[in-house]
Parts: C-alpha cells; sequence; structure tokens
C-alpha cells in the first residue's frame, strides 16, 4: 500500500511539472519573442518530466481545466498557451539532441534561415489522446491526429500540415518539442487509461 501512495505522489509532482513547464510565460514576452536561451531551457525542462512518464510507458493525463468537449475514451494531454501563424518558411535546423526512447531522437536549438511569419490568432493548443485543437479568439480548429500527415518541430513552435487542406499551419508555444514527441507516440502506440493521471502504452516504448 505504502509504495502505491509513493508512486501516486510521484506522477502528481511530475505532472505538477509539466502543466507548470506548458503554462508558464515569461511577462512581458510573447512565446516566439523568447530569447534563445529561455526557449531552450522550456524545451529541455519539458522534456525531461515528459521523458519520466516515457520511462515508464505513461503519457500524462492534463489535470487543469482543458477548453475542449472531450469525446468518449479521450483525454487532454497537454494543453497551454500558442500562437497560430501561417506562411511559415524555414532554412534548416541545428541544435542538442535528446534520447526520448529507443530509435527516437529529438532536437532543440536555433531555426536556421529565412522565416516569414504571419500571426493570425492567439489561444490555447490541446492535445488529446485522439485531436489537435486549437482554441483562438477567432479561430477554433479540431484536427483527428489520423489526419496529421507532417509534423516538423522547431526550437519555438511545431508546424503541421493537415490532410485536406494545402496551407500549412504554425503554433508558437513555450514547449513545442514536448507537442511533436507526444504526437508520435500516439502515432506509434496505443495508449488506455490506467490512473487517475496517466495514459499506458500497449506495449513497451523503449523497446518499439
Amino acid at each position: 500500500m505504502n509504495g502505491e501512495i509513493l508512486v501516486v505522489i510521484i506522477f502528481v509532482i511530475l505532472a505538477a511539472l509539466l502543466i507548470g513547464t506548458l503554462i508558464s510565460s515569461t511577462e512581458g514576452k510573447e512565446n516566439h519573442e523568447l530569447s534563445a536561451e529561455e526557449q531552450k531551457a522550456l524545451n529541455e525542462k519539458g522534456l525531461a518530466t515528459l521523458t519520466a512518464y516515457t520511462s515508464m510507458n505513461r503519457l500524462p493525463i492534463y489535470q487543469g481545466e482543458a477548453p475542449v468537449m472531450l469525446r468518449a475514451d479521450e483525454y487532454p494531454i497537454v494543453c497551454s498557451e500558442a500562437e497560430l501563424a501561417e506562411e511559415r518558411s524555414i532554412g534548416n535546423y541545428s541544435g542538442m539532441s535528446f534520447r526520448v526512447a529507443s530509435g527516437m531522437y529529438y532536437r532543440t536549438g536555433q531555426s536556421i534561415g529565412s522565416a516569414r511569419v504571419t500571426i493570425i490568432d492567439s489561444g490555447q493548443l490541446v492535445l488529446t489522446s485522439k485531436r489537435l485543437v486549437f482554441v483562438g479568439s477567432k479561430r477554433t480548429s479540431s484536427t483527428d491526429l489520423k489526419r496529421l500527415v507532417n509534423v516538423q518541430l522547431f526550437s519555438d513552435a511545431i508546424t503541421v500540415n493537415k490532410e485536406g487542406k494545402a496551407k500549412a499551419e504554425t503554433y508558437f508555444t513555450e514547449a513545442p518539442i514536448v507537442y511533436k514527441v507526444i504526437l508520435e507516440l500516439l502515432h506509434r502506440f496505443t495508449f488506455h487509461k490506467e490512473g487517475p493521471d496517466y495514459l499506458r502504452a500497449d506495449s513497451s516504448i523503449e523497446e518499439s
């Protein structure tokens, strides 16, 4: 019994750290205006917390109030402030590599090359076990994960291509690497709710 209580306490702490990483902001700055050092630190902190879950074949369930009406057997995983942009063109990418699981490495750092960005809305970006949802002041979009064709990671954003839509969408957020890692894990594994604050993969993440 004591062991079970300890596990619950550990996961509550991990969930609090992940939520704090994603919803905290640098006062007076928008996400894409963070310095390279600030952005790198946020990515590293978010990834470290997430890796603590994935090392046990788990994903966290977001414990805050997500602005999404959930479907049956759908669970929020990540929710953070975000800005929606379109028409982003970026060159090569460099930075530090992080190992998440067997065969899975991700980079954080600066994008290299020219960027042309038009911010069109701000709001919240929610990743659930089934959808990627943006709830903004002007625009709301909900995309089933199966309709995501490609997700490209940058130091301060993710760019997604959706089936049936020619124009890519870019979401500036504080720890975009967390979204990228979780999206790939949801593509590779089936997760089931096992506890009040986490989902478990149907097979070993580390060995796959």
